[in-house]
């Protein structure tokens, strides 16, 4: 709950406190902590380590939500009464903190003060977190205030686990300013106090210790008067007096008329009602079922009296303007969980403040929130391939003929509900089938259920029970043609369900399956065939595998490569051991004759490679060494290697070929 108002009073009330100096302390400047600095009692955690009462926790730190144990209240409440410590009993009063622990002087102070009665078994509980009913009972003792009759009346919804012996006191901390209940209308009296709220509660107790002591003086004037005031003063009888006598006394003070009459003292206000949700965020477009709304608004009091309670009541209604609301039962707190009875119906807050003083009872707010109540479908009980449920993705190889077959598994009965589904990588045609498993059996998809080029189906309608499978077949053995899958790669189908349509509930979230398409195997890599004819060319138009040249002496050949299909832009590659190809030697690849060009000639001239070779028929790739020198003696080899379909087809080179030259003497 935002409260400007409030704010701004706390503020005044530190600064009263600052400028009555209630209490001596040494005036230094606050040590700087840094995790304040939009905390709601910074002012408050300031001015009390300003006053030495509090302290930071170290590197720059006060922890403003970190608990705060008893033993360490206790020397916060004893510093800010300026109790004595310099003189400690050498017995302690509580076994849980004897002579020498940090905290005994402040200990035994607030024992010796009567502020403290311990948790029973002479133990104080030092090192126990103090509840918000403990600080209210040492509190409003430090303020030496009568609580008697205080807690009749308390109107928190948690007022009944409020402790017996803490009930006078927490309706006194609340009647003198000290403690003011939460947003949701509790006390929360067993709840472990923070150290931001001891921190906020110590300053307005200085503030109000100072206006008792203030008010104790002026209706005590003389020295002798001893009498305690009562938490509400009794109103006196206001005397007769002359004209004469109405004239103040030089020799005593001027004791304000006991029962003047009040001023108009106005109630509070709450204003600008707003729905949010857990983060603080505006609900505007929908609130489901099963989510927390809470109502924030802002609280105003002319006079500045805080609040002591707010009041909550939750509607629901059929009429978006909330006139036909009903009281939803037990529904009274700052916050509400709509449930499925909420489902299409519309809620209503009621806001109502009471201030802690003045005029208590300010008047009701209502609030309507503008969307229904909505719930969104229930998650899938399984969506997949092939009526697996689990089957969540499925292979297929690209550029085959398949069934693709996937189901959906509702969670909840759908009445008139749809479904969508988004499909990647393959479309759905008029040709394709569903089935609601039911008796209808399979459905052709109509022109209308289609959309996006076939990628997205609707399918409206449908009323089936939980767990009746809704199957799609896209070019499956119902209509056995097969879809062609897509390149390879992996393509969402995504499904939407909504259990009734355009009802209150919402679609479910999307649940997605994969189809991944995988390449196809390559096929087995075929070689070339190896040459049925190679070699060196006679004159017989043979060819020779092993041929015999005169040795030391200049002679012209020729060698030739029998070439047959498939070749198709084909390559044939000779290497010699002991000759050269120059330019002027020539090649024909069946037809015309041509010179080598440097180009086709690599390896210091001992091999030549002829490229773009294609066979319409059986031709023989001859090529013409002209006048080459033998060697005397020997013999040396010639290697034919061919490919097919060149360089970076698909067929492998042939296997190596060889043919042999011998050189003899004339």
């Amino acid at each position: 709950m935002r409260n400007t108002r409030l704010v701004s009073r706390t503020i005044s009330a530190l600064t009263a406190a600052s400028l009555l100096g209630a209490l001596a302390f040494p005036a230094s400047a606050a040590p700087a902590v840094n995790d304040i600095p939009n905390n709601y009692a910074k002012e408050a955690i300031q001015e009390l380590i300003s006053k030495e009462i509090m302290a930071g926790t170290g590197n720059g730190h006060f922890k403003p939500s970190g608990q705060i144990s008893r033993q360490d209240f206790v020397i916060v409440l004893v510093k800010a009464l300026n109790l004595d410590l310099t003189q400690p009993p050498r017995t302690a009063t509580f076994k849980d903190v004897a002579p020498g622990h940090y905290a005994y002087a402040a200990v035994e102070a607030a024992a010796s003060a009567g502020l403290v009665k311990g948790v029973g078994g002479q133990l104080l509980g030092a090192s126990q977190n103090i509840t918000r009913e403990q600080m209210a009972v040492m509190f409003v003792q430090a303020l030496k205030v009568n609580p008697e009759g205080m807690g009749r009346n308390l109107s928190f919804t948690d007022a009944a686990s409020i402790s017996g012996w803490a009930r006078d006191y927490v309706g006194a901390a609340i009647r003198h300013g000290l403690m003011v209940g939460r947003p949701d209308g509790t006390f929360s009296p067993a709840e472990t106090a923070s150290r931001q709220d001891v921190a906020l509660v110590t300053v307005k107790f200085l503030t109000e210790k100072t206006r008792i002591a203030g008010q104790t003086q002026l209706q005590s004037p003389t020295p002798e008067a001893t009498a305690e005031p009562s938490a509400v003063p009794a109103a006196t009888p206001t005397p007769a007096v002359s004209a004469a006598s109405s004239a103040p006394s030089a020799s005593s003070p001027s004791i304000p008329d006991p029962t003047p009459e009040p001023p108009h003292n106005q109630a509070p206000v709450v204003s600008g009602l707003r729905f949010v949700d857990d983060d603080r965020h505006a609900i505007e477009s929908k609130l489901q079922a099963g989510t927390r709304v809470h109502v924030d608004f802002d609280y105003n009091d002319a006079e500045n009296d805080p609040p002591e309670i707010i009041r909550y009541n939750w509607y629901r209604s059929a009429e978006a303007d909330g006139s036909d609301k009903a009281l939803i039962p037990d529904a009274h707190l700052y916050y509400y969980t709509p449930g499925a009875a909420d489902i299409g119906k519309y809620l209503t807050v009621e806001v109502t403040p009471y201030a802690a003083s003045g005029t208590e009872a300010g008047a009701g707010v209502f609030k309507t929130l503008a969307v229904p109540v909505s719930a969104q479908t229930t998650l899938t009980g399984g969506f997949g391939f092939n009526t697996d449920a689990s089957l969540a993705s499925k292979e297929f190889t690209e550029g085959s003929l398949s069934k693709i077959r996937f189901d959906y598994f509702p969670k909840e009965a759908f009445i008139d509900g749809t479904l969508q589904i988004d499909i990647e990588g393959v479309s759905v045609t008029t040709g394709d089938y569903y089935s609601l498993g039911d008796d209808t059996g399979w459905t052709k998809f109509t022109a209308d259920q289609l959309s996006n080029d076939g990628h997205t189906v609707t399918i409206t309608h449908i009323n089936t029970a939980a767990q009746n499978d809704v199957s799609v077949e896209l070019g499956g053995s119902v209509f056995p043609v097969g879809k062609t899958i897509p390149a390879a790669g992996s393509y969402p189908i995504t499904l939407r369900a909504d259990a009734d349509g355009a009802g209150a509930k919402l679609p479910s979230e999307e649940q997605t399956i994969t189809l991944v398409s995988t390449a196809a195997p390559a096929a087995p890599a075929v070689r070339t065939p190896n040459s049925t004819s190679y070699g060196v060319y006679q004159m017989d138009n043979s060819l020779t595998t092993d041929y015999f040249l005169d040795g030391d002496s200049t002679r012209t050949f020729i060698l030739g490569y029998q070439v047959a299909p498939p070749f198709d832009n084909g390559t044939v590659t000779i290497t010699m051991d002991d000759f050269t190809f120059t330019t002027s030697d020539q090649y024909s690849p069946g037809f015309n004759w041509s010179n080598l060009t440097e180009e086709q000639i690599s390896n210091n001239g001992h091999t030549l490679t002829i490229s773009g070779i294609g066979t319409v028929f059986d031709s023989v790739l001859m090529v013409k060494l002209m006048n080459k020198q033998t060697p005397e003696m020997g013999s040396s080899l010639v290697r034919f290697v061919a490919d097919a379909d060149g360089a970076g087809g698909s067929m492998l080179p042939s296997q190596e070929q060889t043919a042999t030259l011998s050189y003899t003497s004339p």
